[in-house]
């Protein structure tokens, strides 16, 4: 299929984790799942020529990133890019996850969006997809 033009550069504060895996595909479907599934996605997969697939779910307003003591803020868009490099060697195996997030924000007189450059947002975000994606695994989350 068409693949979509994303700009990578908009994907900032990356959360990279690891896990084990006994099935790469297993693993693609079930972050696709999360994402489309649990939390409400549009996702597009698409693969990088060579050593990794990548899962980018496309922008979605999300009413949790918007804080009470912002009466300013008319709202926070998120959109997620998964990479997942491919396994070199035999499986089980190791891959390490990488999680990347594009926010943006607008305020409540205006309609344009403007890009959110406050970690906190980003870093609740990456979390809150991690912890799904350990639970789809059936892993204990962290605390």
């Amino acid at each position: 299929g068409d693949s979509p033009v994303i700009d990578r550069s908009a994907f900032l504060h990356p959360l990279r984790e690891r896990l084990t895996i006994t099935s790469f595909t297993d693993l693609c479907s079930r972050i696709q799942d999360v994402l489309q599934n649990e939390l409400g996605f549009s996702v597009a997969p698409y693969e990088i020529p060579r050593d990794q697939f990548i899962i980018y779910a496309e922008p979605s307003i999300r009413p949790e990133l918007l804080g009470s003591d912002e009466p300013k803020i008319g709202g926070r868009r998120l959109a997620y890019l998964v990479e997942i490099p491919l396994p070199a060697g035999k499986l089980p195996a190791e891959v390490q996850l990488t999680i990347r997030t594009s926010i943006q924000y607008r305020r409540k007189i205006e309609s344009t969006w403007r890009p959110e450059t406050a970690d906190k947002f980003h870093r609740q975000a990456a979390d809150h997809l991690w912890v799904r994606i350990l639970a789809a695994f059936g892993s204990p989350s962290q605390p």
